[in-house]
């Protein structure tokens, strides 16, 4: 039985890996592929001391991406329904803290990475897009 659910294991890895070769992201559905070109690429360096929940916020609407514990990194894919309006921006708030990280309205197409540190000090990140 262990042999089998190690085996099970190792073929959805290299499922999900073939998946990756092919320029493919999965969307935040996790039902829909979209091509690699398609997308943000947002990669957070958490220099904070506390975890921090990452938010995209466009037209108003605020879409949590996800989580980046302290003195970590993490990495998310945007659609392009969450980054195509004039106001975008990232907001990165502590847990169990007070402030947040504020990108500050950025312009990004399809295709752009972005890159997120969140500082020691909240009002000190920065943001780089190429």
């Amino acid at each position: 039985m262990r042999r089998y659910v190690i085996s099970t294991l190792l073929i959805s890895v290299l499922v999900g890996a073939g998946g990756c070769a092919r320029g493919t992201t999965m969307s935040e559905g996790g039902d829909v592929d979209l091509p690699s070109n398609h997308v943000v690429a947002l990669q957070v360096d958490n220099q904070y001391r506390n975890a921090v929940d990452v938010y995209a916020v466009s037209g108003g609407v605020s879409n949590r991406l996800g989580m980046v514990v302290a003195h970590e990194s993490g990495t998310f894919a945007l659609s392009p329904s969450q980054f195509v309006r004039s106001d975008f921006r990232l907001i990165a708030r502590p847990i169990g803290g007070r402030g947040l990280a504020n990108s500050g309205v950025i312009s990004v197409r399809a295709g752009d990475s972005i890159a997120f540190t969140v500082a020691p000090a909240l009002a000190q990140s920065s943001v780089l897009v190429r």
